[in-house]
C-alpha cells in the first residue's frame, strides 16, 4: 500500500463518503447495510493495515490466496461504488437549483476514488 500522505488522506475522505453512504442505506430500512458494512470494515482494515496485511488475516485453512485477492476486489469496488453515491447525495442535497457545475467536480472525484479504490486492492 502507497503510503504518501495524499494517498492517505483520500482513502479516508473516500471511506467517510462510503460511510455516509452507508448511514444512508441503513436509515432506509433495508437488508443491504449488513453486506455492505461488512465489506466497509475489510476496507478499513485495509487503509489501516495495508492489503497484504489483511489478505493474511483472511488465510484460513481452506480459504486459498486468490479467493482474498477477489474479497479485496469485491471490497474495493463497494467501497468505490458506495464513496460515490455518498458524495452525489450530499451534493446534491446543496441548496442550489443548477446543479450543472457539479458534473465536472464529480468526475474529479470520480477518478480520484478510483484509483484509492484500485491502490487498496493491490496485495502485490
Amino acid at each position: 500500500m502507497n503510503n504518501s500522505l495524499f494517498f492517505r488522506i483520500t482513502a479516508w475522505i473516500c471511506f467517510l463518503f462510503a460511510i455516509y453512504s452507508w448511514l444512508g442505506i441503513f436509515n432506509r430500512g433495508t437488508f443491504l447495510w449488513v453486506p455492505f458494512g461488512v465489506t466497509l470494515i475489510i476496507s478499513f482494515s485495509c487503509i489501516l493495515y495495508g492489503s497484504r496485511k489483511v489478505a493474511s488475516f483472511m488465510n484460513f485453512p481452506g480459504i486459498s490466496f486468490p479467493l482474498s485477492k477477489i474479497i479485496l476486489m469485491s471490497c474495493s469496488v463497494v467501497l468505490f461504488i458506495g464513496s460515490m453515491n455518498g458524495l452525489v447525495d450530499l451534493l446534491f442535497k446543496l441548496p442550489f437549483y443548477d446543479k450543472s457545475f457539479l458534473l465536472f467536480p464529480i468526475f474529479i472525484s470520480t477518478c480520484i476514488f478510483g484509483g484509492v479504490s484500485i491502490n487498496l486492492a493491490q496485495i502485490d
